[in-house]
């Protein structure tokens, strides 16, 4: 190994700091670059290009932790953003789909009412009597100032309004008019478009009323 040369080193002395030389040829580059000022100034150039190249990792692993980081702080606030949105336009949308209501026939004319109900009575109560429909429906009071007169028509809420999950084919069914006050003076009953615009007169007092003899639980309107 005395004769080893500067070359032979300069090839070695890569191997020789990932340490996978043999111990043979490890003591053969130490005993060279004892002794050759040359090979040890190869060797001080390599371990300085090492440093640096390992400080430059590590600062580029900084880099990257730091962006990283940053990332996740970002992804966290839009995350927590998105479903903060979400949440208000879900609970939104939830008040809008319970409070909203839509006649469940928008386009019935008076031939088209009076042909699927009627009002009736039970035990002197006045009550309204699906004879024959497509959409049962809930009375839906309407607001008027004129004493004795009653308005309503029948609506549907929530998803049922928006033609999702529409009530089906209903007969023979008696839902109680029983208005919010003064019970006993009604006079007149209207069937109306949401707007209080009658479309159908439906009974007025003094008029004949048919008496049905079912015992029924009253179903209470809705204002």
């Amino acid at each position: 190994m005395s004769k080893i040369t500067c070359d032979m080193i300069n090839d070695l002395i890569p191997l020789y700091m990932d340490n996978v030389l043999s111990d043979d040829s490890k003591e053969a580059v130490r005993e060279h670059v004892s002794s050759c000022p040359k090979c040890q100034k190869t060797i001080a150039t390599m371990r300085k290009d090492v440093e640096s190249l390992d400080a430059l990792i590590d600062s580029d692993n900084q880099l990257f932790q730091k962006i990283n980081k940053r990332f996740n702080k970002k992804f966290i606030v839009k995350t927590i953003v998105f479903i903060a949105i979400f949440m208000v336009v879900w609970f939104a949308g939830s008040i809008f789909v319970a409070s909203y209501t839509a006649p469940i026939w928008p386009k019935a004319d008076e031939e088209a009412i009076k042909q699927f109900m009627e009002v009736t009575s039970i035990d002197g109560t006045l009550y309204l009597h699906h004879t024959d429909l497509f959409g049962r429906g809930d009375i839906m009071m309407i607001d008027n100032t004129n004493e004795g007169v009653l308005n309503f028509y029948l609506g549907e809420h929530g998803i049922q309004s928006l033609g999702i999950l529409k009530s089906w084919h209903e007969r023979d069914r008696y839902q109680a008019l029983i208005p919010a006050t003064n019970p006993d003076k009604i006079t007149c009953v209207n069937y109306c478009k949401p707007d209080g615009t009658v479309i159908a007169n439906l009974w007025n007092e003094g008029d004949e009323l048919p008496e049905a003899t079912m015992s029924l639980t009253p179903i209470q309107p809705e204002r």
